[in-house]
């Protein structure tokens, strides 16, 4: 926990309770995006995709998890064939989902963030 000096995690300023609303609003709306929906309403196990996107944040957002999930983020995407199309509206739902659930510094933070990995998983063939 932060000292009363410091700035505390983005996790904390969001709070769980927002945190969740975020995550359920941007699968709901994946789902519904014709471009992006195939690829999400594809997904066998999605509570535990779910679980895992959820574990992912919260621990990226500098929360703890008392039991954090492998995942190869790289791995899971291989393969998909998805292109700059894909990972462009992907972010721009994000950041959608982001702005309209959060104050915009909180969103800013986030989607700071989601670019970095954004730029990671373009790099996958």
């Amino acid at each position: 926990m932060a000292g009363p000096s410091e700035n505390p995690p983005l996790c904390e300023r969001i709070g769980r309770e927002k945190f969740e609303e975020v995550i359920e609003s941007f699968y709901e709306k994946l789902f519904d995006d014709p471009v992006l929906g195939k690829y999400f309403r594809g997904i066998s196990d999605l509570e535990s995709h779910k679980q895992r996107f959820r574990a992912f944040w919260w621990i990226g957002l500098g929360g703890e998890d008392t039991r954090p999930p492998a995942i190869d983020m790289v791995g899971k995407h291989e393969g998909l064939g998805l292109g700059a199309n894909e990972f462009n509206r992907w972010a721009g739902l994000f950041a959608e989902t982001l702005h309209q659930a959060l104050e915009a510094p909180l969103a800013e933070a986030w989607i700071r963030m989601a670019q970095g990995i954004i730029r990671r998983l373009r790099s996958i063939p």
